[in-house]
């Protein structure tokens, strides 16, 4: 099987995406597929990720992908509910099979979950905020001196991503239902 993820801007949010992709499928007994973020077309922003001539040219450009996930940051937006259940439904008239996930507020939450007992402010601060990447993540990552290191820290930051596994699900329910509806999917 092969999954293509799609994010609003895969230079940094694959070293993020993808390692949770593969962890998620390792879980479902499915180790053996293959994970991809799309860089063709290359996409810049929530405006690209979601617009349904994009999609259009990204189902054409991966015709060997079996399923698509599109990733996307939720920045304290209510209205990125509708615009996933637009995509969706886009991909649904496109026969492609595609599930969705809105990072509660980035996915660098995700990161950050992994560390949260190294951050200055409780999880539950830290969740709330709509831009945990400007105000906690990029921080962390110069403290610890990784912001030269691929995905300037972001990497790194995912090392400990296996033994952490069902942490991050409990702390991040995105997540969890994700991995149900691809599950389902699957079954």
């Amino acid at each position: 099987m092969k999954v293509l993820i799609i994010t609003e801007d895969h230079t940094l949010d694959q070293y993020i995406v993808k390692p949770i992709v593969r962890e998620l499928f390792d879980e479902l007994g499915r180790g053996h597929i293959t994970v991809d973020v799309c860089c063709d077309p290359r996409i810049q922003g929530i405006h690209e990720a979601t617009n349904s001539q994009v999609l259009a040219q990204v189902f054409d450009n991966y015709p060997q992908a079996d399923l698509f996930l599109l990733i996307i940051d939720g920045d304290c937006l209510s209205s990125r509910d509708a615009i996933l259940k637009r995509c969706l439904g886009h991909a649904k008239q496109s026969r492609q099979h595609m599930f969705g996930c809105i990072a509660r507020e980035e996915v660098e939450i995700w990161a950050l979950a992994l560390h949260r007992d190294a951050l200055p402010d409780t999880w539950k601060t830290v969740r709330k905020n709509c831009h945990p990447k400007d105000a906690y993540f990029e921080p962390f990552s110069r403290n610890r001196n990784w912001t030269t290191s691929v995905g300037k820290g972001r990497k790194q930051a995912m090392k400990n991503l296996h033994a952490n596994w069902q942490g991050l699900k409990s702390l991040c329910s995105e997540l969890k239902t994700l991995q149900q509806e691809i599950k389902d999917w699957l079954n």
